[in-house]
């Protein structure tokens, strides 16, 4: 059983996540986002688009999905920490640090998997983080020939 007073746990930093936080924050409740990224959870929409076609060089910008100020004052956010196990039974869920994080509700909002085309089996990127965006980048900045 979970500790009395003990949070809303939503794994998952995207919009899903973001929405239920917000919602639950609103009502009252406690609430402690976790994600495996290393930053804020932000719109990915752009990645494909302005990210993407942003200047050779130029830092990767993305806009969060909530302004800062209100992931500070309403909801606890974690980055960096993915989540290995979830305990059901005792209302617990431990993080791949280890970390047991007791929870008063959970909802596990990580997204889905990119499906990748058979016709890339060979090369092709995905776009799904920031991190995939500076990698296509860079190598679209040295490309010689046609790109599909």
């Amino acid at each position: 059983m979970s500790e009395p007073g003990a949070p809303y746990v939503i794994v998952g930093g995207g919009p899903a996540g973001a929405g239920a936080a917000r919602l639950l924050a609103e009502r009252g409740h406690e609430v402690l986002v976790l994600t495996e990224e290393s930053r804020e959870p932000y719109d990915r929409t752009v990645l494909s688009k302005s990210a993407l076609t942003a200047p050779s060089g130029s830092e990767v910008r993305v806009p969060p999905l909530w302004g800062a100020q209100e992931w500070r004052s309403r909801v606890t956010l974690r980055t960096a920490t993915p989540v290995a196990r979830v305990d059901r039974s005792r209302r617990v869920l431990t993080t791949a640090a280890g970390e047991p994080i007791p929870y008063a509700g959970l909802l596990l909002a990580t997204g889905a998997q990119p499906r990748r085309l058979d016709v890339l089996a060979t090369g092709g990127h995905v776009i799904r983080r920031v991190e995939d965006v500076e990698v296509l980048r860079a190598e679209l900045s040295t490309a010689t020939g046609r790109i599909v």
